[in-house]
């Protein structure tokens, strides 16, 4: 299983391009189409998306919610839904910088 540092920088990355970050839902297909966050056909993320498809579980991701929502300044659902996509960036470079000072 990857680490937490290693599951939150391949989340960032994939949404690290506008065209594939979305808000308001987990994942979308390559039409905007809501789709499951586990589907071979999801081509965007949102915040929390990005972090369970880069993970590949739910329950490993969720123990850290915490410290990631610290991260988004409050809550990572309105950060994603209700901010620009720098805003999102800026709160997971936030949880990588938390990470790299946590793990040896």
């Amino acid at each position: 299983m990857k680490s937490f540092l290693q599951t939150i920088v391949e989340a960032r990355e994939l949404i690290s391009d506008p065209a594939h970050w979305c808000q308001e839902t987990y994942a979308e297909n390559e039409k905007g189409e809501v789709i499951k966050w586990r589907s071979g056909k999801a081509v965007a993320f949102c915040a929390m998306g990005a972090l369970y498809r880069a993970c590949g579980q739910e329950k490993f991701i969720d123990g850290y919610f915490g410290v990631i929502n610290e991260a988004f300044e409050g809550n990572v659902v309105t950060a994603n839904d209700e901010g620009p996509h720098e805003r999102v960036l800026a709160g997971f470079d936030r949880l990588i910088a938390f990470a790299k000072g946590t793990e040896a």
